[in-house]
């Protein structure tokens, strides 16, 4: 995208830590489904994890043309 001309604002892993296992989370409890839901958007900006992501959020500034 940079290569575009765009700036990188975010980008992160949407499943990141959590990848496959999403039917098991969603049958915890609502407190510790809450705590793997906040680990998981605080690892997902971390570029080691980007690569075992299902999908990546990438958040961009478009370039002010004159």
């Amino acid at each position: 995208m940079e290569s575009e001309g765009f700036e990188t604002l975010d980008l992160l892993a949407c499943e990141g830590v959590v990848s496959r296992v999403e039917e098991k989370l969603n049958e915890l409890p609502t407190h510790t489904f809450e705590m793997w839901a906040d680990l998981n958007y605080r690892l997902g900006r971390d570029p080691s994890v980007h690569g075992g992501a299902e999908h990546l959020f990438y958040v961009g500034k478009k370039p002010m043309r004159l």
